[in-house]
């Protein structure tokens, strides 16, 4: 198949990207690059995003170009004849609203109206709480176990019944892959890990690092979910052993 794959230098696309080019033909493209693109394309995966929700909220304008980036997408989809994976996010299964789940939303809608209309074939994933080695190493566990392996401040913005449901980028990678080989159009799926209490998460962090770092408990931030969706697939609970690898090599690098 020919694949074009946005935001394949982050998180979700690097994964989709190192993984998909091994038996097909994959262009990547990140904000503001241009690429020479086949005249037939089978498949758009759709990953690039801003999405630090605090960053949209602090600038909305970051969640516009999210919105615009979808539209440039779907047409291209149109034009092609391709079908679209887009992802979306576990945010918008939850009653918070804020520029980040906006453009979200318009993402799904949109899918369905360029199916409707068009009849482009998508598929919807809102994944939650993806985590693993990337450029910039924003997400949370990542902070939480270099916070621990220094011994710093662990920070968590919620009370003790806060919950996350972490799934690694390799077992994320894996459900995709076996999504796109066994394709049913015009779905919408939630791909989650395992809840846990965040202050479970954290204990476990620092019993796998021998940290003594203190638990920091901050006000959740604005329009974060404090609790967690359930994944429409049986994932593998595999928490201790992929944080006990990846501390592992945090500590040799």
């Amino acid at each position: 198949m020919n694949i074009l794959i946005t935001g394949h230098r982050g998180l979700i696309g690097g994964a989709l990207y190192k993984a998909l080019s091994v038996k097909h033909n994959v262009w990547g493209v990140e904000k503001g690059e241009r690429v020479n693109l086949p005249e037939k394309l089978d498949l758009i995966i759709h990953t690039g995003a801003n999405c630090v929700i605090r960053e949209t909220i602090k600038n909305p304008d970051l969640a516009f170009r999210n919105v615009s980036t979808t539209y440039n997408i779907m047409e291209l989809a149109r034009r092609k004849k391709s079908k679209v994976i887009l992802m979306s996010s576990g945010r918008v299964n939850h009653d918070v609203h804020n520029p980040y789940t906006a453009s979200k939303r318009y993402l799904e809608e949109l899918a369905k109206v360029y199916c409707d209309c068009y009849g482009v074939e998508y598929l919807i994933i809102r994944p939650e709480t993806i985590w693993g080695f990337s450029e910039n190493n924003e997400r949370a566990l990542i902070k939480w176990v270099q916070a621990a392996i220094q011994n710093k401040p662990l920070v968590i913005y919620g009370d003790k019944e806060k919950e996350l449901s972490p799934l690694h980028i390799n077992d994320f990678t894996i459900v995709v892959l076996f999504l796109i080989k066994n394709w049913e159009a015009n779905r919408t799926i939630t791909l989650t890990g395992k809840t846990y209490k965040v202050v479970d998460i954290i204990n476990l962090i620092k019993k796998l690092a021998g940290s003594r770092s203190k638990i920091v408990w901050k006000k959740a931030e604005l329009t974060q979910p404090q609790k967690c969706t359930n994944s429409d697939y049986e994932l593998p609970d595999n928490l201790e052993f992929r944080l006990a690898s990846f501390i592992s090599i945090c500590k040799l690098l």
